[in-house]
């Protein structure tokens, strides 16, 4: 939790930092803002088409969704707004997903994806799935909020090379 003090740092820094790709940004958030699915689908559809997915994720929506978090912990943003733009990205990323046809080898590698209880903010383990699945890996991706007793059947019955979860609140227990 940040002091006050800290936020208003973080959100001066981050409307003040040069960035290569800051007009992007910028109309994401004011497509946020306004909940303006046809302007936020242009530029994120514009950006992935001139970078792919995954340059554009590491370079506009990752920094997007820093800011966009600061702006929300300042009261600059609601979580409607939070909420809109996590479902544009969410059906992005899971469409980007669908059109990956992974050619398995004997290298390929399987992991089990899962957000733990009470964990709702997939976007980066869904971008994880991606990621695994474009270089050939096998995914069982068990989405967000799973028990933990789930997750461990599931490992005795498929015995994968690893899991992995996202954490962006604090776990209890």
């Amino acid at each position: 939790i940040y002091s006050p003090d800290e936020i208003a740092e973080k959100v001066e820094h981050l409307i003040n930092e040069p960035q290569e790709f800051h007009p992007q940004i910028e109309a994401l958030t004011l497509a946020t803002m306004a909940y303006d699915e046809e302007k936020f689908d242009k530029v994120l559809n514009t950006t992935i088409l001139q970078m792919g997915l995954e340059a554009a994720m590491r370079k506009v929506i990752f920094p997007y969704l820093d800011k966009l978090g600061m702006l929300w912990v300042s009261g600059s943003v609601i979580a409607a707004q939070e909420h809109f733009m996590t479902q544009l990205l969410r059906q992005k990323l899971i469409v980007a997903i669908d059109g990956q046809i992974p050619h398995y080898t004997g290298d390929s590698l399987t992991y089990v994806l899962f957000l733990p209880n009470g964990e709702w903010h997939e976007l980066g383990l869904l971008f994880l799935h991606y990621l695994l699945k474009s270089r050939n890996h096998r995914v069982i991706y068990l989405g967000p909020s799973v028990p933990l007793q789930d997750v461990l059947q599931v490992g005795e019955s498929l015995n994968p090379n690893a899991f992995y979860t996202v954490l962006t609140t604090n776990p209890n227990g």
